[in-house]
């Protein structure tokens, strides 16, 4: 309990709010999430996903998705139980230079989706 409690706080601490959008009929999953890019390199951007679920209903981070780059791998867990959080490390490539900024898409499948930016 102590472990989450300090995760719980931490994410709060640097979590920037973000509501998933619902797909057709269902509720809105309530996270918050950031990206924090680790490593840039000749177009391989490796990022850490850390995703808190401040609702009381599991989430099941079903993909990761960014415009113009291909993920290459993926490393943590990919299910948050309710007021978990989700710590992950996604590796991708762009297809041309990095951007100053992009948007990273969590997919939750039927829960939503919710975006993040991030900054190299």
């Amino acid at each position: 309990m102590h472990q989450m409690t300090r995760r719980f706080a931490l994410a709060l601490l640097f979590g920037a709010p973000v509501m998933a959008l619902a797909h057709g009929g269902h509720s809105t999953a309530k996270i918050r999430a950031t990206a924090k890019v680790l490593k840039n390199r000749n177009r391989v951007v490796t990022l850490e996903l850390t995703v808190l679920n401040t609702a009381s209903t599991a989430l099941i981070l079903e993909d990761v998705s960014v415009a113009g780059a291909e993920v290459l791998s993926t490393k943590g867990a990919a299910k948050a139980a309710g007021f978990d959080v989700i710590e992950m490390v996604v590796r991708l490539r762009f297809s041309n230079d990095v951007p100053d900024e992009f948007t990273v898409v969590l997919d939750f499948g039927e829960q939503g989706q919710a975006h993040v930016s991030a900054s190299p």
